[in-house]
């Protein structure tokens, strides 16, 4: 079983908004293309509601991990072995043009992987560093709940956890 990795961002430990360099890049376009025909400048809720994808949806530890599996090639005797996958696609937020964008996954397999972890346990020697800086006392910005280095110490505590 493979698992994506995701980039952080706002969170206060369950549900929050997130906007993605997707919908970004689309909002600063709109936001151009009225400035020219020399409208008032576009609301959020203007924008979001002509968007051609979903701009609000949940992130946070507990919906990446587990979260985000795709089919992955079992194995249960190498150590590693990668898998290779490409998708072709058309990109939804460039209007009108149909430029194809083509991808490349590698996924990595392990006889370590799912339940491997324990069937097959090696002696594992693992160092974690925290940064426990001024700035990770603060909150995520505007988002009242856990500070940054709780929400840090328990994604690490679920980590830790799977591998115990």
């Amino acid at each position: 079983m493979g698992h994506t990795q995701q980039t952080a961002c706002k969170s206060i430990g369950s549900r929050i908004t997130r906007r993605t360099a997707a919908y970004q890049a689309y909002a600063e376009q709109r936001q151009a293309q009225a400035q020219e025909q020399g409208r008032e400048e576009l609301t959020e809720e203007e924008l979001a509601a002509a968007a051609p994808v979903d701009v609000i949806y949940d992130v946070s530890y507990e919906s990446s991990f587990y979260a985000h599996y795709f089919t992955a090639q079992a194995t249960t005797t190498d150590m590693l072995i990668p898998l290779f996958g490409v998708a072709t696609t058309i990109n939804p937020l460039e209007n009108g043009n149909q430029n194809v964008e083509h991808w490349l996954s590698v996924n990595l397999n392990s006889r370590f992987d799912g339940p491997g972890i324990r069937s097959n346990n090696v002696r594992l020697e693992l160092v974690i560093t925290l940064d426990v800086s001024g700035s990770m006392s603060d909150r995520f910005e505007g988002e009242p709940g856990k500070t940054k280095v709780q929400i840090a110490q328990q994604s690490l505590l679920t980590l830790l956890k799977q591998l115990s």
